[in-house]
């Protein structure tokens, strides 16, 4: 990890002295820049293929003490620069104050003399001062200035008229709210806490550089030493190391005819076809009973796999009213539990957080009775949430059924009574291990030679049929350099144990998959632990997480967005980490494997790292170590460790760093936020619409916004912020009729990269009419890039989506309550040719008359529109539709839906569902492959 230790170190250099306008300002940056070279340097090391000597002692050795290092550098660093940065806020509140306590003193001593534009500036000064930044100010003073707050909000509202100056009462008013604050400002500028973090703010400033010329002393030794180790290594491995490195990639001579013919979509299933037919002919049973079969075995062996191709059998599924998956683990909670089969049962029946667990229970019990029901239980390790569950699953003899998996045979058995049946998973046979393992290896487009395929059979082997370990080899063997060397070194470290340790076999072989990743992917595949168990990941999440954690290495040529996306493709490919999609959603979704979570948590544990998860409020932070002993490292380490004395945690804080994310939760919108002193700042996040002025610089790092308020949307505003890529726009109803003149939306053509955008209760009609009217909205120039887009409370009509069809690359549409205005939607032919999700909510639609043509490669269709008196026929022959939902009482639909799916699958499409419940979380752990 020290890899990922230096990288981190090396972004908080950047960031705060070496930009073109550091936050840091120094008048001669060379102890920094060679600071820096010497951290580039080991860094590049570190990149250099290793593997022929990873195990050597000295370079573990030297890399432990580099990360513990690079760990404690950055550590005094930021502790220096919080005291610098503190001081500097200090300074800005002392020099407000100054300049506010002799205007004070004026309006006390004669406030009937003075005009209104002079009060006037009083009360624009006097809440810049108040919200001023500041940190450590004594309990008494915070006290009271909480206290001024909540007697005088109005001061935070700019709505003064002049006409209401001379009332005596409201001169009072002023008077009584000036004095208050000239007390409470004197107090302010006596206490000695202003002067005390002002001269802090000097020392720190030299200890930085102190811890410069410190470090320069630490890096070069450990530069030297660590060259010389790799060196000496690979000279080693020269002389012992069989000379034929015949390449694997583009040889001509394939091996096994039996295998040449395999096909690619037999990768996920290979061996289960004679289990998933014995457990489909239980679940098949015509008995009318209730009837529970459970699926038992350890982990990795294929459970979740084989229920997930059960529940999205089409032909199976279509026997039942309802269905529902929900994955337990080992950690239970019934909350989520009963909210997640919600989601799936009942729309919106989740939504009450108030509700007590045993009132949850009670409505899946109620969404439940009379239904033919289908529950897949994954995970579940103990009998008390066994029993809580039964509560809700009555046995009403209609022929409904509960699929379970569990890793515990005692759980199988405690399950099972009557005509319940268990199966347990059995492992591959060598014949059906070599298939899975071809078929991985066949999609990297691998090409055997006679040696490679000997070697390759070997592993195979000793994976004795577990399919984790099997897809976690190819993963290592796939994307590890590919000579004869490389895979007989991989080769004699896969350990062959009994079945009777299969446990330790797993772990053996997963433990390789770690320990053969590349250096700059360790770090982003130990971060996949600080996420619950079975937990569905967005994309956007991640990527946030390693950004704001600063270990992605700068490429010139990419965004840092861009990079973590590539290292989130080199995990999959790697077999670490499932990915999948969302309905209606552009970003994709990840899982870890139970088994490898606990592997990333175990080598964290190692690699001195704490996962922090507060809310999903994520971060994996280095520990600070104890001082290194070794020789001559140690005196420098003591220089440094010792430099000052100070109280902190045990994690290294990244607040300093750069801030990536900000989340307002109450916020004024009359105010402008000022958020443009966050140079790093690419996420702003806020429940209201937020008043933005234009910064004087371009932004460039800055990529969403929810949600901004409609009067901000101005072209001087995107023409500063060029690389939005999200947008949420909706409209303060106290602002609402003052914005009539303004047409925000066309602002909108200065986004070019724009790929998702919300509307959220915003009049659209006549703004649209505008912008047709002149010719703005065309395919070359408005929103080229806008993948998804959603509406609320927008009022269009129908004959305005004809207007959102010509959206070039458009995949996603959501319209809800509100969004459009009309009892019929003909759709103009041409249009939504790149739609793939379609929803509609609650709006007064009843006749749509539309086509395949209309919507040439429409994957999914939701809809909750009672109004709606059916869905169009010819969706039949819409050859890429893979599933119709409806939200709600819609029965008069399901019929339609049904003849839908009828057609589909006539013409070959067995994967077409249609379904009349919600979408849940959970069920998200279907669509990963």
């Amino acid at each position: 990890m020290a890899f990922a230790a230096v990288t981190i170190l090396m972004d908080t250099l950047h960031q705060h002295f070496l930009q073109p306008t550091p936050r840091f300002p120094l008048r001669n940056k060379t102890k920094v820049k060679s600071l820096y070279k010497n951290f580039s340097s080991l860094q590049t090391s570190l990149q250099q293929d290793l593997k022929a000597g990873e195990n050597d002692e000295a370079i573990q050795g030297l890399e432990a003490q580099l990360r513990d290092v690079s760990v404690e550098i950055r550590f005094q660093i930021e502790h220096q620069l919080r005291l610098f940065y503190l001081g500097k806020a200090m300074k800005v509140r002392l020099h407000s104050a100054q300049k506010l306590l002799p205007l004070l003193n004026l309006a006390i001593k004669d406030i009937k003399a003075m005009d209104f534009g002079s009060i006037l500036s009083i009360l624009r000064l006097l809440p810049e001062h108040f919200m001023l930044p500041v940190s450590r100010m004594p309990a008494h003073m915070k006290k009271r200035i909480k206290s001024f707050y909540k007697q005088h909000p109005f001061l935070f509202y700019n709505n003064y008229r002049n006409d209401e100056w001379e009332s005596k009462d409201i001169q009072r008013l002023w008077f009584y709210t000036f004095y208050k604050a000239e007390s409470l400002i004197s107090q302010e500028l006596r206490a000695a806490y202003l002067q005390k973090y002002m001269k802090q703010r000097i020392g720190a400033r030299q200890r930085i550089r102190q811890i410069f010329t410190l470090g320069i002393k630490l890096t070069s030794y450990l530069k030297k030493e660590l060259l010389l180790n790799i060196k000496n290594t690979f000279d080693q491995s020269k002389t012992s190391k069989i000379k034929n490195t015949v390449s694997l990639r583009g040889l001509d001579h394939p091996v096994g005819d039996s295998l040449q013919h395999t096909s690619k979509s037999t990768i996920g299933m290979v061996g289960c076809d004679d289990e998933f037919n014995t457990i489909m002919d239980k679940l098949n049973h015509q008995s009318m009973k209730r009837e529970i079969v459970s699926i038992v075995g350890m982990g990795g062996i294929g459970k979740t796999t084989l229920a997930r191709r059960i529940y999205g059998d089409a032909s199976f599924i279509s026997r039942f009213d309802c269905r529902a998956w929900v994955t337990i683990s080992q950690e239970y909670n019934p909350r989520q539990v009963f909210r997640g089969l919600l989601r799936s049962l009942a729309p919106g029946g989740d939504e009450n957080n108030e509700a007590s667990n045993n009132e949850l229970a009670e409505r899946v019990y109620k969404c439940l009775k009379g239904q033919r029901y289908l529950i897949v239980i994954d995970d579940i390790w103990s009998r008390d949430a066994w029993d809580d569950l039964m509560r809700c699953f009555q046995d009403d003899n209609n022929g409904s059924r509960i699929l379970l998996t569990t890793r515990l045979n005692y759980m199988a058995d405690y399950v099972g009574s009557g005509t319940n049946f268990s199966h347990t998973m059995r492992f591959l046979d060598l014949y059906e291990s070599w298939n899975l393992f071809w078929n991985k290896v066949l999609s990297e487009r691998i090409i055997f030679t006679l040696e490679f395929e000997i070697i390759a059979r070997e592993i195979v082997e000793k994976c004795k049929g577990l399919p984790l370990a099997i897809i976690v080899v190819a993963g290592i063997l796939s994307n590890s350099k590919q000579n004869f060397n490389e895979w007989e070194h991989i080769a004699k470290n896969v350990h062959s144990l009994s079945l009777d340790h299969s446990n330790q076999l797993c772990e053996s072989i997963i433990q390789l998959s770690y320990t053969f990743l590349p250096r700059h992917l360790k770090h982003c595949f130990l971060s996949f632990g600080c996420f619950p168990e079975d937990y569905t990941i967005d994309e956007g999440m991640i990527v946030d997480v390693w950004i704001s954690e600063g270990f992605l290495k700068v490429v010139s040529s990419k965004s840092l967005e861009d990079v973590a996306r590539e290292c989130l493709q080199d995990l999959v490919d790697r077999n670490l980490v499932l990915c999948g999609e969302r309905d209606g959603k552009l970003s994709k979704v990840y899982l870890m494997h139970d088994v490898l979570r606990e592997l990333a948590l175990r080598e964290a544990r190692k690699e001195n790292l704490s996962c922090f998860n507060e809310d999903f409020d994520l971060s994996l932070g280095f520990r600070r170590s104890q001082p290194i002993n070794s020789s001559p490292i140690s005196q420098w380490w003591s220089s440094l460790s010792r430099m000052w004395s100070y109280n902190c945690s045990t994690h290294t804080s990244s607040t300093f760093s750069s801030t990536v994310k900000v989340e307002v939760g109450t916020y004024s919108s009359y105010e402008s936020l000022y958020i443009w002193g966050l140079p790093q700042l690419r996420h702003l996040y806020i429940k209201k619409g937020i008043t933005l002025d234009p910064p004087r610089a371009v932004h460039h790092n800055l990529e969403s916004i929810r949600f901004l308020d409609y009067k901000s949307c101005t072209e001087e505003l995107f023409m500063r912020t060029p690389n939005l890529r999200t947008l949420g726009v909706s409209i303060d109803q106290r602002t609402s009729l003052r914005c009539k003149a303004h047409n925000g939306f066309e602002s909108l053509v200065y986004l070019y990269k724009l790929e998702e955008l919300v509307a959220r209760d915003i009049p659209l009609h006549w703004k649209f009419k505008t912008i047709c009217s002149k010719g703005i909205l065309s395919l070359e120039d408005f929103l080229p890039n806008l993948k998804r887009m959603e509406l609320l409370g927008t009022r269009l009509k129908w004959k305005d989506m004809d207007i959102v069809g010509t959206l070039s690359k458009l995949e996603a549409l959501i319209l809800k309550t509100g969004a459009v205005n009309g009892k019929r939607w003909e759709p103009k032919d041409g249009g939504f040719h790149r739609l793939k999700f379609l929803e509609i909510f609650d709006c007064d639609l009843q006749h749509w008359e539309a086509t395949s043509d209309h919507f040439p490669i429409l994957e999914c269709l939701t809809l909750r529109c009672r109004s709606l008196k059916e869905i169009p026929s010819d969706f039949a022959y819409i050859t890429t539709l893979k599933s119709i939902k409806l939200y709600g009482d819609l029965d008069h639909l399901k019929s339609s839906a049904m003849h839908i799916q009828e057609e589909q699958q006539e013409y070959g499409n067995d994967a077409f569902v249609a379904d009349n419940f919600g979408y849940s979380e959970a069920d998200n752990s279907c669509i990963i492959a």
